[in-house]
């Protein structure tokens, strides 16, 4: 969304609501696809904020899709970090095609809290 400037130039309005963090962390997408088939696709974390992340991944998602993302703990047991988000449930925002991959923007169904 923009706005016009006292100079008439047009300034960007940003319409977030929770600042992003730039990260790049691997992460997976699962969701179904538009013939209702399950997949599940590794991902790159560009962004992410309390509200919704910016992802990178080489499948073209449908806009509207829910998806549920699920962070790689590693070697860690689950009942040794019981408090640690490691899934959380997004609907696609957009979707902006390269030439390699795709960038997605999700906003979470619940926010992130500390």
């Amino acid at each position: 969304m923009s706005r016009e400037s006292e100079a008439g130039l047009a300034v960007s309005t940003e319409r977030r609501q929770w600042s992003r963090l730039p990260i790049a962390i691997p992460i997976f997408v699962r969701g179904t696809d538009r013939w209702g088939k399950s997949f599940v696709e590794l991902a790159t974390v560009l962004n992410i904020g309390a509200g919704g992340a910016l992802l990178a991944t080489s499948r073209r998602l449908e806009k509207g899709s829910d998806l549920l993302l699920e962070i790689p703990v590693g070697l860690f047991p689950q009942t040794l970090l019981p408090k640690l988000v490691r899934q959380m449930r997004a609907q696609l925002l957009r979707i902006d095609p390269a030439e390699k991959y795709c960038l997605a923007g999700v906003q979470f169904v619940h926010p992130l809290s500390a």
